[in-house]
């Protein structure tokens, strides 16, 4: 299974508004704002798999539907897609799932600091009498 690159990190495991592309920022910015005792978990978020299942149905299927209303017999039972057509939708299918970028995150990795050792190496100006 390929690894998924992970676009965002975050402290918190029920982040809704993620924004940081990197780890440290995100530890940082999470360690200006509250006090840790112990270790501190960092989580990596990936974009989620897109998983197309054919929803209610399929473009096809509302595409015909739409002429059938239009174009078809009132007294007619809609017209059933041909194989060259079915062959269509999943040809566009496969490009728009090759193309589309959800925004939608799951969390894939989980790391945990140590927060006083990560502000020694990161910001030891934290440190400082009076910082």
């Amino acid at each position: 299974m390929e690894e998924r690159a992970i676009v965002f990190w975050s402290c918190d495991d029920n982040d809704e508004t993620l924004s940081y592309t990197d780890m440290d920022e995100a530890v940082e910015a999470y360690l200006d704002e509250h006090h840790v005792e112990g270790p501190l978990k960092v989580y990596g978020y990936s974009r989620m798999e897109v998983r197309y299942n054919g929803g209610s149905y399929g473009p096809l299927e509302k595409l015909l539907e739409d002429l059938d209303e239009e174009y078809g017999s009132p007294d007619d039972e809609a017209d059933d897609p041909t194989e060259k057509m079915r062959e269509a939708e999943a040809a566009f299918i496969e490009a728009v799932l090759a193309e589309y970028v959800p925004w939608a995150c799951e969390t894939t990795k989980t790391v945990e600091i140590d927060p006083v050792q990560w502000i020694k190496e990161h910001r030891p100006d934290w440190l400082e009498e009076g910082a």
